[in-house]
């Protein structure tokens, strides 16, 4: 598993899971506050 974690391919799909992450918790969170209106600002967000 450890040399698993050091590999590139490990840490790119790793980088691309906590930006997705961080995508929905903004899309969430502007959703929640504004409402469908919020969700208009995700492309220029992503």
């Amino acid at each position: 598993m450890t040399v698993l974690r050091s590999s590139p391919w490990y840490e790119e799909i790793f980088q691309r899971g906590q930006r997705e992450d961080r995508l929905s918790s903004i899309e969430l969170t502007l959703e929640v506050k504004f409402g469908n209106e919020g969700l208009n600002f995700m492309p220029k967000i992503s």
